[in-house]
């Protein structure tokens, strides 16, 4: 009997410990997807970005980066989340912001590789209508949170793009509430 109730246990909590690793991996997904499509977004503004040393980057290496990242690793691994979470709900929220993630990623190559043709408007519009709806929804599939119909789309791509124009002043992703 006592070996029954130990086995049923250790059962518990393997199948605990195999949903927390999925929430983990989850909650690291969707913040890298983010700041890939930020980082992908202040490149297709031409706003200024500056490397680790303080001098200017290259738009180009820049870019190829950010493709190397979504091909080579992130893609990867929220297609893992939308074919293999536990949770049906969550499995269709990472290919709602699979999608979401190309189709912004084309437009900012779009905007990068024709800057005289750059319609800043129609990229911020992606981001507000497909990117951060998209992000908003699997964070509360992923905390088990109601539908907001109080939010607005406005992202944060819009407002450092705003706050650059304003001020001069380029704020990074993580200086942004």
């Amino acid at each position: 009997m006592l070996l029954q109730v130990q086995t049923i246990t250790r059962a518990a909590e393997e199948r605990r410990a195999d949903r927390r690793q999925w929430h983990d991996e989850a909650v690291n997904v969707i913040v890298d997807v983010a700041t890939l499509t930020l980082d992908a977004g202040v490149l297709a503004l031409g706003l200024p970005v500056l490397s680790a040393d303080g001098t200017p980057s290259d738009l180009n290496s820049e870019w190829a980066g950010l493709q190397e990242r979504w091909m080579t690793e992130l893609r990867r691994r929220l297609q893992r989340i939308a074919r293999g979470h536990p949770d049906a709900g969550m499995r269709l929220e990472a290919v709602r912001v699979g999608d979401a993630t190309i189709r912004a990623l084309q437009v900012a190559f779009d905007s990068i590789r024709a800057p005289r043709e750059r319609d800043e408007e129609n990229l911020l519009r992606v981001f507000e209508m497909e990117i951060t709806p998209a992000a908003r929804s699997y964070v509360r599939c992923l905390h088990g949170g109601d539908e907001r119909e109080d939010e607005q789309p406005v992202s944060t791509l819009r407002r450092i793009r705003d706050t650059y124009r304003e001020s001069g002043i380029f704020l990074r992703p993580s200086e942004i509430s």
